[in-house]
């Protein structure tokens, strides 16, 4: 593990036991009803980064088999008192697991911490070899427009953001700060920025035969190079 890495997990290991209330407001109901659009209540489910296991929760309770893995064993351990014994440290390049799915979602910007395109393709290469005939991969990307900075009211406390986007290097730098329950919390970001055709031709050149790109979460709404949130969906 690298030294970037190892802080990396340090950080998420402070947070982990207030993720939860940092992101009491994100609507996972609405982002679990565009997954279940492309899904079965028979499906296994794959959550490949599934920090909390929030995600991975909501679907269980709706009748799907769910199991994960993070890079992150505090977040892992979160997961596991959710749904116990379904979830694993694990990262996308490498693991590698004896099973297939039906589904495999990466939710959160997941692919966006990785560093570039070589590093994509071989993460959905790994998740396409997980996958069982006729599965698909759903993955949420950031898609920054611009930079700027905002302030917002989460369970007991604030978050201020502030971030700046670079064309040079195709990367969103972001300072967020956390204050919850009279404790301040500081983490820093960078978010590879990506093209959806570069995407597409990938997974193209890996060999799915159908990839979509939507907005926001919304199944009849096709995503653009202009959209702030695009999710990508990939058939076998």
């Amino acid at each position: 593990m690298c030294y970037t890495q190892y802080m990396k997990n340090i950080e998420y290991s402070k947070m982990a036991p207030l993720y939860d209330k940092f992101y009491a407001n994100k609507n996972y109901l609405k982002e679990v009803d565009f997954i279940t659009h492309f899904a079965k209540k028979s499906d296994y489910v794959l959550d490949a980064g599934c920090g909390t296991g929030k995600h991975a929760k909501i679907l269980s309770d709706l009748g799907f088999q769910v199991y994960g893995f993070d890079q992150s064993e505090s977040m892992v351990d979160i997961a596991n008192s959710k749904i116990p014994k379904h979830f694993f440290v694990d990262d996308l390049l490498t693991f590698c697991y004896n099973a297939q799915y039906d589904i495999i979602i990466s939710f959160f910007a997941v692919f966006n911490h990785l560093k570039n395109y070589k590093q994509f393709k071989t993460s959905l290469s790994n998740l396409k070899r997980h996958l069982k005939p006729n599965g698909r991969i759903i993955i949420d990307l950031h898609n920054p427009q611009k930079s700027g900075k905002k302030t917002e009211s989460i369970e007991n406390g604030t978050r201020i953001m502030k971030w700046k986007k670079c064309d040079l290097v195709k990367k969103e730098f972001t300072k967020i700060i956390y204050e919850v329950d009279g404790k301040t919390f500081k983490t820093k970001r960078v978010f590879k920025i990506y093209k959806i055709k570069k995407l597409r031709d990938i997974a193209h050149d890996i060999g799915f035969y159908s990839v979509d790109f939507y907005e926001n979460y919304n199944t009849s709404t096709k995503a653009s190079k202009k959209s702030k949130n695009v999710q990508m969906v990939l058939t076998i």
